[in-house]
């Protein structure tokens, strides 16, 4: 009887042990799930943490891109505006340069400037006078202009006229017109 005692016993005691080993595996592997669960929720929460800044900074990169398009665009409009103003004060100072030239051809004494237009292309000039011989000075004048001054192309006569003021109570009631334009080539400046 005694041998069935210990037999128990020990059968006993190794069941506990079993159990003992059972539990404390559980409660290892336990612990072991807990910690992986909470490394994995704190890497969670830092790559949230990480989307949301990344997101920001996308948010406030998109922004400034835009930022940044439209300034570009007004850059833009403001040099193509400042080209064009820059074409139209290099157009004006050419035409300047055009008008003075050719005024230089005018005598000052007995002659008159009616009118005056000018273009990128051509300069018309109307004149008149009583004495018909200051048109022979601007004749001479614009031959040798057409021959020196290598922007102007080509000079036509557009109109010469005589008139006869009979209401005037001057000695010569005669004074004469004269239209010409001066032609000039594309490349002068």
């Amino acid at each position: 009887m005694k041998e069935d005692v210990n037999l128990a016993l020990s059968s006993d005691v190794h069941i506990k042990k079993s159990f003992r080993k059972a539990v404390i595996i559980s409660f290892i592997f336990f612990a072991i799930m807990s910690i992986i669960s909470a490394v994995l929720m704190m890497y969670n929460l830092f790559l949230n943490n990480q989307l949301n800044d990344l997101s920001k900074k996308t948010s406030d990169l998109r922004y400034s891109i835009n930022l940044q398009s439209t300034k570009k665009t007004k850059v833009l409009q403001l040099q193509d505006r400042l080209s064009k103003i820059a074409e139209i004060i290099r157009t004006r100072k050419n035409l300047n340069k055009k008008i003075n030239i050719i005024l230089s051809l005018v005598p000052s004494d007995g002659m008159v400037i009616k009118k005056i237009e000018a273009d990128e292309k051509s300069v018309l000039i109307e004149v008149g006078s009583a004495d018909l011989s200051l048109f022979d000075t601007v004749f001479a004048s614009v031959n040798i202009l057409s021959k020196d001054f290598t922007g102007v192309q080509s000079v036509d006569l557009i109109s010469f006229i005589r008139q006869v003021d009979v209401t005037q109570d001057s000695s010569n009631p005669i004074f004469y017109e004269m239209i010409l334009r001066f032609n000039y080539t594309n490349n002068n400046g």
